[in-house]
């Protein structure tokens, strides 16, 4: 019979080899097509990637080194954890999918990055106790030991900050040797034994009440997500109920 390359296979004759047509490649079977990496046979019968999806490179660890399909526009793959490819194809570096792709706001980047600072920074503090202390600095100053509290989003720290400046501004007017020079850095303020339950109250009512309270409520006010805006307003909730519970604050008339 006459010489020729299997037709079931797709196989075509290249210089007098039975090859696959285009870019397709032999399976197990000796049988052309495009393989397991997304492609797809298009009406020239090359292999491409499917609408919406573009080739990128694999892992290192693929030592075939074939390209794999990927959701992706603007000849650019993305992630729609990080980033956004509108339905006209445009990608959108720093915004995030409102709803599926189909549209992309810088917003909801915001929310995403935002939730998941949140969840980052309570999940490391769960079950923790939480709190900042002013301590002596070692050269008979003052300092700030934020604690837990140095990384909790949203800008709250700003809020920690200003409520432990005010007990170091108390420190200072009430106790002004209350750090003395040779003491340790990271040692406690001394307070004498029979002044500290009257004055922890003051400093700590008027600390939560008329500086940390005000912040919480301005950084809520000027929060760049949602989900920042309910985080700032539940830590002030929760800081209140906390201050006016333990400090008695009622007592001294807040």
């Amino acid at each position: 019979g006459k010489c020729g390359c299997p037709k079931d296979k797709g196989l075509v004759l290249k210089n007098d080899r039975c090859e696959c047509p285009g870019n397709q490649i032999k399976g197990k079977d000796w049988k052309c097509g495009c393989g397991t990496h997304g492609l797809i046979l298009n009406s020239a019968g090359m292999c491409v990637c499917p609408k919406g999806q573009v080739p990128v490179k694999p892992p290192w660890w693929n030592i075939l080194g074939s390209e794999t399909c990927m959701p992706g526009c603007a000849g650019t793959a993305y992630d729609l954890k990080k980033d956004c490819c509108d339905k006209l194809g445009n990608f959108h570096q720093g915004e995030a999918p409102t709803w599926w792709g189909l549209s992309c706001s810088k917003e909801a980047w915001q929310q995403k990055k935002d939730e998941a600072a949140i969840k980052s920074w309570e999940n490391k503090t769960k079950g923790k106790d939480v709190e900042s202390v002013t301590k002596c600095d070692g050269n008979g100053g003052f300092q700030i030991d934020y604690g837990l509290w140095q990384d909790v989003p949203c800008g709250m720290k700003d809020c920690v900050t200003l409520h432990e400046k005010y007990h170091i501004g108390d420190f200072k007017n009430f106790y002004p040797n209350a750090c003395k020079k040779g003491q340790h850095a990271g040692e406690s303020p001394i307070v004498p034994t029979a002044d500290i339950p009257k004055f922890e109250q003051q400093t700590e009512c008027a600390a939560h009440l008329r500086v940390s309270a005000p912040c919480l409520d301005q950084k809520a006010s000027q929060a760049p997500s949602n989900a920042c805006k309910s985080f700032l307003k539940q830590q002030r909730i929760d800081d209140i109920d906390e201050t006016l519970k333990i400090h008695h604050c009622r007592d001294l008339g807040y």
